[in-house]
């Protein structure tokens, strides 16, 4: 798991943007600088397509978002257009995603173990001031897990809500994939205060809560098929999910 010689966990290994993908991660940083300058901090890039193993027409594009205060209804608008429009101008990548937040979170204390690490780990700055280097590397913790993955109830009953509601078989499909990806790794937060490792993939966040819970095995092998793949009903993914995030809300409180 990926944690150095030091105990610190790694950073991601950027090598530049794969060819592929190269236009349309300049699209996106040109619109957001030209047309929000004045809102837009800083644009970071996460996921597949920062660590260079992303699949063209199959990965999505991740850009991490710092604004310099709350948007106006107006500014937030423009923020969804410019995601709109680039998804649909460019189909190499199979969904945009903007995670964004605001500066005076970012520089507070309390954000040094949500979007610090976050941007310390996981993100290589595109464009603006790198607040990055604002902050030391990390070592693993429980307090990381809780402050990254701290909102999981919230966030799955917010994808419960939307499954429950959606008809089209294509957005099921992929609502199910990120809950179920985000229950894994929502797992992290069942670590213990001295645990040194720190999973980075599906797989170890799996493998973690498992090798610790053997009861969990069946459910958490069940999400971890659906991240890849729909194996069962909404209905019955839905049931599955509400009793999972039960276990871990009871087991969290145990630690």
């Amino acid at each position: 798991m990926v944690v150095n010689a030091d105990g610190f966990i790694e950073t991601i290994a950027f090598s530049g943007i794969q060819h592929e993908f190269e236009i349309v991660v300049e699209d996106v940083c040109y619109l957001l600088h030209q047309q929000l300058s004045n809102l837009i901090h800083s644009i970071y890039i996460y996921g597949s397509v920062a660590e260079g193993c992303a699949v063209p027409y199959q990965s999505d594009l991740d850009l991490s978002i710092i604004l310099t205060r709350l948007p106006l209804a107006q500014e937030t608008n423009i923020l969804e257009d410019i995601r709109k429009n680039m998804e649909c101008a460019f189909p190499v990548v199979s969904k945009i995603d903007f995670d964004m937040g605001i500066l005076s979170e970012i520089e507070a204390p309390e954000g040094q173990y949500s979007w610090g690490y976050w941007l310390k780990h996981h993100c290589k700055c595109l464009w603006g001031h790198d607040l990055s280097k604002n902050f030391e590397h990390f070592k693993p913790s429980r307090s990381i897990a809780l402050a990254v993955n701290g909102d999981f109830n919230i966030t799955l009953q917010n994808y419960i809500t939307r499954i429950e509601k959606n008809q089209t078989g294509e957005d099921i499909i992929r609502l199910q994939k990120e809950a179920a990806r985000k229950l894994i790794r929502s797992t992290n937060i069942l670590r213990r205060e001295n645990d040194s490792d720190w999973p980075k993939t599906l797989e170890e966040h799996a493998a973690k809560v498992i090798e610790r819970h053997p009861e969990s095995a069946i459910d958490v092998n069940y999400f971890l098929a659906g991240c890849h793949k729909t194996q069962s009903s909404s209905e019955q993914f839905v049931k599955r999910l509400k009793n999972i995030i039960k276990w871990i809300e009871k087991e969290s409180q145990k630690q």
